[in-house]
Order: structure tokens, then C-alpha cells, then sequence
């Protein structure tokens, strides 16, 4: 330990003689090498020049990691946004809708070393707990969020929300980036406006993706929909087809496929929040059961119908022909998905 140390010390004493000559007066003076013992080593003189070395070259050490570092995320980010553009390129629609959808610069500058970690294993870069997530390839996740946001911007609703949502090329797939929401410890109270709001979106929009834990609290008590793909919006009628709709003695049969559906939905929710131990504001609870109360009162009356939001092309606010887009994204999500997915090899094989 003495030697390995005594070689660093006489290394750092040289960078602080250099150092120390050109800044002190003629008379000041330092540990002479030649003169350096090992019974010496621990004087107060000799403590003091080993620490300022120690010190810069720390310094020195910490610039230079910097320096390299920096060059390489340079080179890693040009190499990254040469290959967007070239994929994005392909098609005019799909180009406009990665420019809209693309990380800012600081969030592309930290995902851009993980992008092999996301392509290949992107569980492990999720159990990571960095700020953001890797969600799937499905884009339909990323056209849903933006209807959804712009529709509770459009209502000034305050209570609920959707994680920021990007669009990242890993390898050669696209791949959906989403804002980690940290959950709030312990249970949630919800108050009777944060009700309203939540029954109106998933009564309007049709939202019934309940069977997990797709709603997400964040220590201000703000409520996050965490999944938009587009089975998060899939009718829940088939799911009673074998029998008696609950809270009614009407047969799925009976009923007209909007109030059933929209009935449906809520019955879940309330489901949903008892399950996951949501506590509800006496008037909150009452507003609900009363919304499904209401909705039963309509089986066999009303014939009305409703777009919900995978096909509300109104609350489109960027400039994306989504038809022509959603023709052209098809082909890439099947490329990830289910038995007709592609292996993901290509830093193996093209890198």
C-alpha cells in the first residue's frame, strides 16, 4: 500500500512543482523528489503538496472523462439522427409525425446510449427507474395520447392527465417512450370534480382498459391514464356474453350496444377502484353511481352513437394526414409483434 501510494505521490508532486513554479515567488519551494523517504512522507508539508496533487488530478482525471465522454455522446447523437432521418424519410406523413413526436435534445442525449439496452432487453432499461419508460412499438399509443390530452385541454380538466409520450428509432424498430409517473404511497382520495372528469373520459372516449393497474396517482394526487393503445378502448360487452349484465336483470341481447357499452365501462371502473383501494368522496361516489344508474334507465331507449377516441380525427391538432399515417405504421408495429415478429438482431448484424 505504501509503494502503490508513494508512486502516486511522487506522481502528482511532479504536475504540482510545474504548477507550483510558475505560480509562486523564487523563494517558495517544494518536496524535492530526491529527498522523498517514506519516514517523511506523512509530514505536514509533505501532506499538504500531496493533497493539492491528489486534488488536481481528480480534476484533471474528471476533464478528461468529460472530454471523452461528450465526444462520444457527439458522435453517438449525429450517428443516431442520421439514421431518424433516413427511416423517418421514407414516407412524407410518417416524417411529419416523428418530428412532432421526437424527444427533446436533453431527453435524446440520455436515451441515445441506452438505445441497444431498449432495442434488445427493454425490461431491463424499465427496471432501471429512470425518468422515463419503454412502453412497446405499438404508435397507435402516441396518436391516442394526443387526442386524449387535447380533449381534457379542451374541457380544462386539471385532476387527470396522460405521461408525455415520444416516438425513438432503436436499431431498426420505433419504439414508444413514455414519462415514468411516480406513484403516490398509500391511498387516494378521489374528489367529486376528479370523478366527473374521469367518468367523462371513459364515457365519452370509451376507455375500459381496467384490468390492470392502467391508472396511475402522482404525489399531487393528479390521476395518469397509462395505457393508450388501441385495445384500451375495445368494447367490454364480449366480456358477458355468458350471462346477466351486473346490477341488472336485462341480457346483453336487450340492451342497445352504446348504453351497454358505456354502462359496461363504468360498472369496471367502480370495480377498479375498489380493487386497487381508491377512496371515494361520499358526493363522488354518488355522482358515479347515479351516471350508472342513468346509463341503465337508457337500455332499449336510446339509439344514440359515438365516436370514440381511436377514430375522433378531430382532436388531431398536427399537421398528419393520420389515415395515410396509420396505413403506413401498420406493417412496422406487426413487425414487432406476436408470431409474425421480426428477431431483433440488427446490432448484431448490421452494426
Amino acid at each position: 500500500m505504501i509503494k502503490k501510494t508513494k508512486s502516486r505521490y511522487i506522481w502528482s508532486l511532479l504536475i504540482v512543482q510545474q504548477i507550483h513554479s510558475s505560480l509562486e515567488p523564487a523563494h517558495a519551494t517544494t518536496p524535492s523528489i530526491n529527498s522523498f523517504t517514506e519516514s517523511s512522507f506523512f509530514s505536514n508539508d509533505n501532506q499538504k503538496y500531496l493533497f493539492g496533487a491528489m486534488g488536481l488530478t481528480a480534476l484533471g482525471a474528471g476533464a478528461y472523462w468529460w472530454y471523452k465522454n461528450t465526444m462520444n455522446l457527439d458522435i453517438l447523437l449525429a450517428d443516431h439522427q442520421k439514421r431518424t432521418d433516413k427511416e423517418s424519410s421514407k414516407n412524407s406523413e410518417f416524417q411529419k409525425f416523428v418530428q412532432h413526436f421526437s424527444p427533446p435534445a436533453r431527453l435524446l442525449s440520455f436515451l441515445v446510449p441506452y438505445e441497444k439496452i431498449i432495442y434488445e432487453t427493454p425490461i431491463v432499461f424499465n427496471r432501471m427507474q429512470n425518468s422515463v419508460l419503454a412502453k412497446s412499438t405499438d404508435l397507435t399509443r402516441l396518436i391516442i395520447a394526443k387526442r386524449m390530452s387535447n380533449y381534457l385541454q379542451k374541457k380544462n380538466y386539471t385532476s387527470i392527465g396522460l405521461p408525455n409520450k415520444y416516438i425513438f428509432l432503436t436499431g431498426d424498430i420505433w419504439t414508444v417512450i413514455a414519462e415514468r409517473i411516480h406513484e403516490k404511497k398509500g391511498n387516494h382520495t378521489i374528489t367529486v370534480q376528479q370523478m366527473k372528469e374521469l367518468t367523462d373520459v371513459i364515457e365519452n372516449m370509451g376507455y375500459s382498459d381496467f384490468d390492470d393497474k392502467n391508472l396511475i396517482t402522482d404525489k399531487n394526487g393528479k390521476i395518469f391514464f397509462i395505457d393508450t393503445e388501441d385495445k384500451s378502448f375495445i368494447s367490454p360487452i364480449g366480456k358477458f356474453h355468458f350471462g346477466v349484465i351486473p346490477g341488472s336483470t336485462l341480457r346483453d341481447e336487450d340492451t342497445t350496444a352504446l348504453c351497454k357499452e358505456k354502462y359496461l365501462n363504468l360498472i369496471y371502473f367502480n370495480e377498479y377502484l375498489n380493487k386497487y383501494n381508491y377512496i371515494q368522496e361520499k358526493t363522488a361516489h354518488e355522482f358515479l353511481m347515479q351516471k350508472i344508474d342513468q346509463l341503465k334507465k337508457q337500455y332499449g331507449k336510446s339509439e344514440e352513437t359515438y365516436t370514440k377516441v381511436t377514430g375522433a380525427t378531430d382532436l388531431d391538432n398536427y399537421n398528419v394526414d393520420i389515415n395515410a399515417l396509420n396505413k403506413y405504421i401498420e406493417p412496422l408495429i406487426q413487425k414487432t409483434r406476436g408470431l409474425r415478429a421480426q428477431p431483433r438482431d440488427y446490432f448484431t448484424t448490421t452494426r
